[in-house]
């Protein structure tokens, strides 16, 4: 069977993107079997809690003040993005925790892929 020209260099296309998904699969599979996350995953994570930090200390900055006071519009919108924010940040580190891979899991290499 021989095959036109155009046909062998798609083929040898396929080939070739296989074998790159294939090396991304098994790479990240290894970094999460190592790591138990993605190093994106942790690196994310780990900003994230540093932001959450930072919006936690200027939630209490901002509204020191006792709850009979008052609050001007710009404070209450401050207050209200702090509180959206650190919601979805908890959000985000509740998902990056699900995506980990536990120490315990006795098949950790076929999780780690999965």
């Amino acid at each position: 069977m021989v095959l036109d020209p155009l046909s062998a260099i798609s083929l040898a296309g396929s080939i070739v993107q296989f074998v790159e998904f294939a090396g991304k699969v098994v790479s990240k599979g290894s970094q999460i079997r190592s790591n138990g996350a993605a190093t994106e995953n942790l690196e994310l994570e780990d900003a994230t809690e540093k932001l959450l930090g930072i919006i936690s200390r200027l939630k209490q900055q901002v509204v020191i003040s006792p709850k009979s006071r008052c609050l001007t519009e710009d404070e209450q919108m401050l207050e209200a993005l702090t509180n959206n924010c650190i919601d979805a940040g908890k959000a985000l580190i509740d998902r990056l925790q699900e995506l980990k891979v536990p120490a315990s899991v006795k098949c950790r290499k076929w999780e780690s892929l999965r």
